[in-house]
């Protein structure tokens, strides 16, 4: 199998919602090994990297076979917005708090070399930021305050009406909590800490939204 066929088989899986966001990211952490064994195309890749691959292509086919989602859900309750963090990646998952089994729609990617040394609290409130941008750009179909870019035309009214409820945001980390709600201790910190806290809490006012710390 060479790095081309990988390329082919690790891009095999289309899911534009992110339902299967945790197999996805998987599939990545596989390609960046590849990558990061050979940056030529043609090069047969190891036999333990051909595994992973196959593993992966045979999972994502069983996966898709069992896997469902309802149709419809009524807008009948609040969003929820789950967001977190690992060494390697972070991810954001909406669902509706009527129906918490049921996933809408997911978000999700790996850190890139150079940040890969932040620390975990640092990756949390990232993840905590990336989410609410994600959360923001799809505010327009969700039950949620509608927030346009500056580019993007209103869309039509549905029928029948979304109801707005406020966002709840969902987190494990209690310091990422603590910082935001004493912003007076934003000046102790890296530049990076400060620049993400008043960005969430800007995103949170226009999105209505409350940050509440879940235990892990």
């Amino acid at each position: 199998m060479t790095k081309r066929s990988a390329s082919s088989a690790l891009a095999s899986l289309y899911d534009p919602l992110g339902l299967l966001i945790e197999h996805d990211i998987l599939g990545r952490s596989i390609w960046r090994s590849i990558c990061q064994e050979t940056k030529e195309w043609d090069v047969t890749i190891s036999h333990q990297l051909q595994q992973h691959v196959v593993r992966w292509t045979r999972e994502s086919t069983r996966i898709c076979k069992v896997v469902s989602t309802p149709r419809f859900l009524p807008y009948d309750s609040e969003l929820i917005l789950s967001t977190d963090a690992s060494k390697d990646a972070w991810g954001a998952d909406l669902r509706l708090k009527s129906h918490p089994d049921v996933r809408l729609s997911a978000k999700g990617g790996l850190y890139v070399t150079a940040n890969l040394s932040w620390s975990i609290p640092r990756k949390e409130l990232d993840a905590l930021h990336r989410g609410l941008l994600w959360a923001r750009t799809l505010s327009a179909y969700l039950p949620i305050t509608t927030v346009y870019g500056k580019n993007q035309a209103p869309v039509n009214n549905l029928s029948p009406e979304v109801p707005i409820y406020p966002l709840v945001v969902a987190i494990d980390s209690e310091l990422t909590v603590y910082r935001l709600r004493r912003p007076a201790n934003d000046e102790r910190l890296p530049s990076p800490e400060k620049r993400r806290l008043q960005a969430v809490r800007d995103l949170c006012a226009q999105l209505n939204a409350t940050v509440r710390h879940i235990p892990s």
